[in-house]
C-alpha cells in the first residue's frame, strides 16, 4: 500500500501517539517536556535516519527484513522480523486492553447494570481481548488498501478528539502539575517506558511511501515528530494536571483524566470513552499486520495462514489478565514491547554502520544505540502504588 507524504506523517502519528501511553509520562509531571524531547533525539530522529540509510542502499526493497537483510546480512534481517513481530503482538494487547477498559466505563456512565469492577475484571479484559483479536483478523483478511485509511483517519480522531477533551478541561478544572513527582520512587520506570518505547515505530511507515526521495522523506519526518511531541506533551501535561500525582494509573490514566475533564457529564464522558475505544482499536491494527508480510516471507506461509497464527498467539496473552491485576499485566507486555523494540532498533543501527562511510551521520546512529542500549538496562518494572492507585481514584471522582 503505497502513500504519499501526508499519509506517511497519518501512518506516523497513529501509530506513535496513543492514549494508552499519556500516564506514564504524566506520572512525571512538567519534568515529562524533557523526556518528550529526549524521546525525539534518541529514537525517532536515529530510527528515521537509519531507515532511510537502508532506504538508499536498496530503494526496491518492500519490507523491514529485506532493508536489514540487505544491509547487515540475513540473520540480522530475521532478528529484526521477529523482533517487529512479537513487539506487534505484545503491544496491541495493552491497547486492547485500554479500547476494553474504556468501553467498560462508557457503559457504566450510561447508566446500564455494569459493576464498578467490572472494567479491572480480568474474565471481561481477557475475554475483551480474544474478541477484539477475532475482529481485527476479520480486518486482515479483508483488502486493506481502502480499509486501512480509513482506519487510520478513526484512529486520529479517536487519539485527537479526547486529547481535545482533556485539554480543554485541564484548563478548566485542573491544577498547575508538579514539575518532579513527589515520591520519587519509580521514577525511572515510567520515563522509560515513555521514552524508550512512546515514541518507537517510525520506521514502518517508510516502506509504504510513494516517494522515498530524502526530500519527501524527511519532510513526513519532520512533520510526524512535531505533531508527535506535540500531542504528547499535551496530553501528558493535562492528565498530570486533571489527576493528582500518586494516584495515576499507568494502564488507564486518560480515563481517569476524562472523567474529570468532563466535568462529572456522564453523557460526555461516554462519548470520549468510545472515541477513545474506537481509535484505540484502530491504533492496533497496523501494529498487527506491519510485520506480517516480512514474517509470512521468513516462514515461508501465506500471509493470511501468518494472520491467524500471530492473532492467536496475541489472543493467548490476553490469559495474563486472569493471572495478575491489570495494572500489572499493562506493564509485563509494555516492557516485552520495549526490549522487542530496543533489540530491534540496535540490529538496525548495526547494519546502517556495516559497510557505511563514516560521516557526521554516524553521531545519530550512535545517540540511538546508547538511547536503545539504556532501554535494554532499565527495569520496567510497575512503581510502586500502581495497583491500587486506580482504586482510590475513582472512589473520590466517580461514586
Amino acid at each position: 500500500m503505497a502513500v504519499d507524504v501526508w499519509g506517511v506523517v497519518l501512518l506516523n502519528v497513529t501509530s506513535l501517539v496513543s492514549l494508552t501511553l499519556f500516564p506514564a509520562g504524566a506520572s512525571l509531571g512538567l519534568s515529562t517536556l524533557f523526556w518528550d524531547l529526549a524521546g525525539v533525539l534518541g529514537t525517532i530522529l536515529p530510527a528515521a535516519y537509519s531507515v532511510q540509510l537502508l532506504l538508499q542502499e536498496c530503494p526496491s526493497v518492500h519490507t523491514l527484513y529485506d532493508a536489514v537483510a540487505h544491509a547487515g546480512g540475513e540473520t540480522a534481517g530475521k532478528f529484526v522480523v521477529v523482533c517487529e513481530w512479537v513487539n506487534g503482538m505484545s503491544f496491541s494487547v495493552p491497547m486492547l486492553q485500554f479500547t476494553a477498559v474504556a468501553l467498560a466505563e462508557a457503559l457504566t456512565h450510561l447508566g446500564l447494570p455494569v459493576s464498578e469492577d467490572f472494567a479491572t475484571s480480568g474474565w471481561y479484559l481477557a475475554s475483551a481481548v480474544v474478541a477484539q483479536m477475532v475482529l481485527l483478523t476479520g480486518l486482515q483478511m479483508q483488502n486493506l488498501d481502502e480499509t486501512m485509511r480509513w482506519l487510520w483517519f478513526l484512529a486520529a480522531a479517536g487519539v485527537l478528539l479526547p486529547l481535545v477533551t482533556l485539554v480543554v478541561g485541564s484548563v478548566t478544572y485542573g491544577t498547575m502539575p508538579p514539575m518532579h513527582p513527589h515520591n520519587t520512587e519509580g521514577f525511572f520506570q515510567p520515563a522509560a517506558a515513555a521514552v524508550m518505547f512512546g515514541f518507537g515505530g517510525i520506521e514502518v511507515a517508510a516502506f509504504h511511501a510513494k516517494d522515498s526521495s530524502p526530500a519527501a522523506y524527511q519532510a513526513a519526518i519532520g512533520i510526524s515528530a512535531f505533531l508527535t511531541i506535540v500531542m504528547y506533551a499535551l496530553g501528558q501535561v493535562s492528565i498530570a494536571a486533571l489527576v493528582p500525582q500518586g494516584e495515576i494509573d499507568i494502564s488507564r490514566g486518560a480515563i481517569q483524566a476524562l472523567r474529570v475533564a468532563t466535568g462529572g457529564n456522564d453523557i460526555m464522558f461516554a462519548a470520549n470513552c468510545v472515541l477513545a475505544a474506537v481509535g484505540g482499536l484502530a491504533s492496533a491494527l497496523p501494529w498487527l499486520h506491519g510485520p506480517i508480510q516480512g514474517m509470512a516471507q521468513l516462514a515461508g506461509q501465506k500471509e493470511k495462514t501468518m494472520i491467524i497464527l500471530q492473532n492467536a498467539f496475541g489472543a493467548c496473552l490476553g490469559v495474563i489478565f486472569l493471572c495478575t491485576p491489570s495494572s500489572a499485566a499493562f506493564w509485563w507486555l509494555l516492557s516485552i514491547s520495549a526490549c522487542m523494540t530496543q533489540s530491534l532498533y540496535l540490529v538496525i543501527y548495526g547494519s546502517c554502520l556495516v559497510g557505511k562511510r563514516r560521516d557526521r551521520g554516524d553521531v545519530l546512529i550512535l545517540i540511538g544505540i546508547v538511547t536503545s542500549s539504556c532501554g535494554l538496562l532499565l527495569d520496567l518494572r510497575p512503581p510502586d502504588g500502581t495497583l491500587t492507585a486506580v482504586s482510590v481514584f475513582f472512589k473520590k471522582n466517580c461514586c
